[in-house]
């Protein structure tokens, strides 16, 4: 049973799933190249940004956190076709995914070396890699919470991410790509990239 087991599980899931991201296929589902897992699930944080706002007002599309909090303070309360935009929108009611957040920020912080190294410990020596990380990721957190919705810190993802993006008054998020294509259909706007 082991042998088909690991032989099913290395086809599968390292030849033939092409659609997972590699790091998941090879990162997370093994370890010095042998599978021990056959992913079911591979969650992936991602940017959205409204296309057409940041084209309006002649912005770029942010490519660090210090960009995505300077967009978010220039379009935030601006009007966009009749509607008051919101810079940034992150729900960070405690107990409604706001580690996440918090983690997703840290880790782009301190995993310099991508997912071969760790987020949180060094992964030679399990070193704490937070100290002055921490720090920088609580900035920057306060910094997008000045241009995110009022709701943030009493709504939960679905009404202050989903529903703030589709209903066109959010310019920026992140979030789990399968959680925002659920309600991509509703869109007034249609133009994630």
């Amino acid at each position: 049973m082991c042998k088909f087991y690991n032989c099913f599980a290395h086809n599968i899931c390292i030849q033939t799933q092409t659609d997972v991201l590699l790091a998941l296929r090879t990162h997370v589902t093994s370890f010095e190249d042998k599978v021990y897992l056959i992913l079911l699930d591979g969650d992936t944080h991602t940017m959205y940004y409204r296309k057409d706002v940041l084209g309006h007002f002649g912005l770029p599309v942010p490519r660090t956190w210090n960009e995505y909090i300077d967009v978010a303070r220039q379009v935030h309360g601006q009007t966009y076709k009749n509607k008051t935009l919101a810079g940034s929108c992150v729900s960070r009611v405690q107990g409604d995914h706001a580690q996440y957040w918090s983690h997703l920020i840290l880790s782009t912080i301190t995993q310099k070396d991508g997912t071969e190294t760790g987020s949180l410990f060094d992964t030679s020596d399990m070193a704490p890699l937070t100290g002055e990380a921490v720090a920088e990721m609580l900035r920057i957190q306060e910094e997008q919470a000045k241009y995110g919705t009022s709701n943030e810190f009493s709504e939960g993802l679905n009404t202050v991410m989903n529903g703030a993006m589709n209903g066109g008054e959010c310019v920026l998020t992140y979030m789990w790509v399968s959680l925002l294509c659920v309600f991509i259909y509703v869109c007034v706007w249609c133009e994630l990239v």
